[in-house]
Formats: structure tokens, sequence, C-alpha cells
């Protein structure tokens, strides 16, 4: 797990503190039989490529920039099928991954992301 060191509090900033949100991605393989290769990054930050069964993840943490232009891509492929995802985008995202968690299925046809209001991953 990569964890990038927060800058929770910004001091005296328009004559008060501002604290930044924090958030998570958790991407899962959720293909029987296939393994999955995901790359994924930011504009910083290079999470190196993972290499995952059935079942597997990895998990990174980091926190939301103040002018919420944070963005983290993955690129997702198996055998010939090759994708590209982003999947944080602070101003679509933080209000749809409940409790500062972004939970991801990594199927063939795409990323679902889990809608916390629907109780269901969605495409």
């Amino acid at each position: 797990m990569m964890e990038i060191e927060p800058l929770r509090e910004i001091p005296e900033l328009f004559g008060r503190g501002v604290y930044l949100k924090g958030a998570g991605i958790s991407p899962v393989n959720a293909e029987h039989q296939v393994y999955i290769t995901v790359h994924c990054a930011s504009k910083d930050t290079d999470l190196g490529t993972h290499k995952l069964t059935f079942g597997g993840n990895f998990h990174w943490s980091f926190n939301v920039n103040f002018w919420r232009t944070t963005l983290f891509y993955c690129d997702k492929s198996w055998d010939n099928v090759k994708g590209h995802f982003d999947v944080f985008m602070a101003k679509r995202d933080t209000h749809r991954c409940a409790e500062d968690e972004c939970f991801w299925e990594v199927k063939k046809d795409g990323l679902y992301l889990y809608i916390w209001e629907h109780d269901a991953y969605e495409l």
C-alpha cells in the first residue's frame, strides 16, 4: 500500500483553516480465471504496475487538493484487451464515493464503481 502524506490544513486561508478531504481507491479483479494488469498514476505519483488475480486488489490513499483538481487514472490490460479509465476525479467522485473510499471492480468490459446510494456497482 502506498500512502501519500496528507496536507490536512492550510492555516489562515481566507481568515480560517481549510481542511482537505482524503480519499482511498481499491480496484478489485472481478473476473474468474483471468489475470488483469493495472497501472495507476496521477500527474505527480506513479503507483506502479500490479497484476491482479481473481479477487486480488491493491489500495492507495491520498488527499484531494484545495482546487479539487486531483485526478488518478488506471490503464488495464490482459491478452489483447486494453483500457484507460479515470478512477478518481475530485469534482466528479468526491460525493459518489462514500466514507472517502472508492471501490472499483475491474471486468473485461470496463471498470465498475460501487455507488453507495444505489448499493450496486455501476459502469
